[in-house]
């Protein structure tokens, strides 16, 4: 159970912090040198619409399988500081995604 949680818990995190890597630093780019203004707001809008929904299921995902591993590690007494500290990052990140989703959309 723990070996499936962490797989999970890595998988989320490849789909969320890649996909802004290749949206932030390829697509966007490539869209500003190819589309004008208008045709860009539309079609960023609508690749990040999609984007998004995958993301927030990351989000979901992450939270639900970085609890059980702490459960399964015997909660947040027996766990290593970096799970603590990885814990706050990922409440700064989530926070900081819909603030994102709110700008970008």
């Amino acid at each position: 159970m723990l070996a499936a949680s962490i797989t999970l818990h890595i998988l989320a995190v490849i789909l969320w912090i890649g996909g802004m890597f290749f949206a932030h630093f390829v697509l966007r780019p490539v869209v500003n040198q190819l589309l004008d203004l208008e045709s860009r707001l539309t079609f960023l809008a609508a690749i990040f619409a999609k984007f998004f929904a995958f993301v927030w299921i990351s989000i979901i995902l992450l939270w639900l399988t970085g609890g059980a591993v702490i459960i399964l590690q015997g909660g947040m007494s027996q766990v290593s500081p970096y799970i603590h500290v990885m814990l706050g990052i990922g409440t700064m990140m989530t926070l900081l995604q819909k603030t994102y989703l709110n700008v970008c959309i």
